[in-house]
């Protein structure tokens, strides 16, 4: 199967913590619920959205990063 690298990354973050920059600089914290070619869905770590889901368009996403627990 050749998956796209994006895929593949999305696949490895998946339901683990990841650091959203959107591309207006906001930074978006929470787990990586699922994904598709136009939308990520977030559950947030903000105190005003704690366990809220957030849909987040990817054209608006300039970096993902994953976060290691310590």
């Amino acid at each position: 199967e050749n998956k796209s690298f994006s895929e593949r990354f999305f696949e490895s973050v998946k339901n683990k913590e990841v650091a959203v920059y959107l591309a207006s600089g906001i930074k978006l914290t929470g787990i990586l619920l699922d994904y598709n070619n136009e939308h990520i869905l977030l559950e947030g770590f903000d105190q005003k959205i704690e366990g809220q889901p957030q849909l987040v368009y990817n054209a608006a996403i300039s970096t993902i990063i994953p976060r290691n627990k310590k």
